[in-house]
C-alpha cells in the first residue's frame, strides 16, 4: 500500500471520527454559543461556528441558524459562499429563506460583480414578490438599474428606472431619479468605429472629435514629422531609409494612433458611465 492510500484511508477514518463526535454533542447549545458571539457581533468567529453547524447539521437546526447565518457571513464579506447557500443549495440542505434573506443574496451577488446574475436573480424574485412589499421592490429593482448601467445596457436602465420612481417613497428621490434620467438619456457615447475611422482617415482627427486637443497635436506633430521625413529622404535618393520609414515607423505609428485614440474614447466612455452608476448608487430610496 503506497503513501497516499495510507493518507487518504486516515484522513478518511479521523473526518468519520470528527463527524461521530460532533454529531454526539449538543448542536443546541452550539448554536447557542453561535447566537451569542452573533449578538456580540462578532461576526468573524460566530461564522465559524455556523459553518461547522451548517455542514453537519440536519435541515431543523439549519432552519433555525439561516438567518443569522446569512447576515454573518454578508458582514464578514464572504460573498460567494453566501451566494451558494442562498441560491443553490445542496437537495438536502434546502431551507425555506425570507425575502428579505433573498434580498441579502442579491446584494451579495451585486458585490461579487456577476452583473448578469444579479439581472437574472432579481427578476426572478420581483415576478415571486410583486405588489407584497414596496420597499423590497424597490431594492431589487434598485440592484437589476445599477447592473445594467455597468453592461451598458442603456436603454434598458432607463426603462428601470423609470420603474424605481415608481416605489420611492419621497417626492425628492423621484425627483433626483429623473433627473438624473434625463442627462443619462441625452448623454451619448463615443461610438469606437467613427473614432477609429476619423483617425485612419488623419491621425488626430478622432482626438479632436473627443476634444482631446493635447492627444490631437501630438498625434499629427508625430505623424507629420515621420511623413515629411520619409519624402525628404526618398527626395535625396536614399532609399534604403526612406523604405524603412515607410514600411515600419510611419504605418506603426498611424495605425498605432488610430488604436491609442479608441482606446482614449473607451475609458472616456467607461469613466462617464462610471460617472452614471455612481450617481445612482447614491440615490436614498427611503
Amino acid at each position: 500500500m503506497n503513501l497516499r492510500k495510507i493518507f487518504i484511508q486516515v484522513t478518511f477514518l479521523l473526518l468519520v471520527n470528527f463527524i461521530g463526535k460532533l454529531n454526539a454533542q449538543d448542536l443546541t447549545s452550539f448554536l447557542q454559543k453561535g447566537d451569542s458571539l452573533f449578538e456580540a457581533k462578532q461576526y468573524a468567529e460566530a461564522t465559524k461556528i455556523y459553518h461547522r453547524i451548517w455542514f453537519f447539521g440536519d435541515s431543523e437546526i439549519k432552519q433555525k441558524m439561516a438567518s443569522k447565518y446569512i447576515l454573518a457571513m454578508f458582514e464578514t464579506k464572504q460573498f460567494y459562499p453566501l451566494k451558494q447557500i442562498i441560491f443553490y443549495p445542496k437537495e438536502n440542505a434546502e431551507i425555506s429563506l425570507s425575502t428579505e434573506e433573498l434580498l441579502i443574496g442579491i446584494a451579495a451577488i451585486f458585490n461579487l460583480e456577476q452583473w448578469e446574475t444579479c439581472i437574472d436573480k432579481t427578476e426572478e424574485l420581483i415576478i415571486d414578490t410583486f405588489n407584497t412589499n414596496q420597499q423590497i421592490q424597490a431594492n431589487l429593482i434598485y440592484f437589476k438599474l445599477l447592473s445594467e448601467i455597468q453592461l451598458e445596457r442603456k436603454q434598458d436602465a432607463i426603462n428601470t428606472a423609470n420603474e424605481l420612481i415608481k416605489f420611492t417613497q419621497t417626492e425628492k428621490a423621484s425627483a433626483v431619479i429623473d433627473s438624473l434620467i434625463k442627462s443619462y438619456q441625452n448623454h451619448s457615447p463615443y461610438k469606437l468605429n467613427s473614432i477609429k475611422t476619423l483617425s485612419s482617415i488623419l491621425p488626430g482627427l478622432g482626438q479632436l472629435y473627443m476634444k482631446d486637443f493635447s492627444n490631437a497635436g501630438n498625434a499629427i506633430l508625430l505623424n507629420g514629422g515621420l511623413i515629411t521625413a520619409t519624402v525628404v529622404t526618398a527626395h535625396f535618393y536614399n532609399w534604403p531609409q526612406a523604405a524603412l520609414f515607410w514600411v515600419y515607423y510611419v504605418p506603426h505609428f498611424y495605425f498605432g494612433n488610430a488604436k491609442s485614440a479608441v482606446e482614449i474614447a473607451k475609458a472616456k466612455n467607461e469613466a462617464q458611465n462610471n460617472l452614471y452608476f455612481e450617481a445612482f448608487k447614491s440615490i436614498k430610496l427611503e
